[in-house]
């Protein structure tokens, strides 16, 4: 059998020839923007606006800060200053509960059994006295003595009630 193959054209289209020729951009020259002309959505007498204000605002938070941190003073010496001692005492017939509480070895429960023990069987005759309480021995009697003072006279710092 006799095929026949189909035929081929004679001539065959060479590729286009490639270019070494770059396309430029057309040459614009820059041109001053209108006024008035609006960029970023505001006009221009917007930015000046907003311009003058961010410059103010950061003028406003300089002086600020030179006002907070005193800016040109002489600065404070700490260590020449001379330390203050405090010295926290309770006076025995007229202390709270709470007072008595800010003492070592004092819990509440103490505190209040103080204060109750007062009350019923009368002031402190002597900062001992304080022993009879329950619970106040001799090594928390001990603890707390630096902290404790009589007033001269028990009846006038605790006076009875009306």
């Amino acid at each position: 059998m006799n095929t026949v193959a189909p035929a081929l054209p004679d001539v065959v289209a060479p590729p286009p020839a490639k270019s070494t020729e770059v396309a430029l951009p057309p040459q614009t020259t820059p041109e001053k923007s209108p006024v008035g002309a609006v960029c970023w959505g505001l006009s221009q007498g917007d930015r000046w606006f907003l311009g003058g204000c961010g410059g103010l605002a950061i003028l406003l938070l300089a002086a600020h800060l030179a006002i907070r941190d005193r800016w040109g003073t002489p600065t404070i010496e700490v260590a020449s200053l001379h330390p203050r001692e405090w010295h926290y005492s309770v006076e025995i017939n007229s202390a709270t509960w709470v007072e008595w509480l800010q003492l070592p070895d004092i819990g509440e429960a103490l505190a209040h059994r103080i204060v109750d023990d007062r009350d019923e069987r009368g002031p402190f005759r002597s900062v001992e006295d304080v022993s009879r309480v329950r619970g106040v021995g001799p090594k928390t009697l001990a603890q707390i003595r630096p902290f404790l003072r009589l007033d001269s006279d028990p009846v006038a710092a605790n006076p009875a009630p009306q």
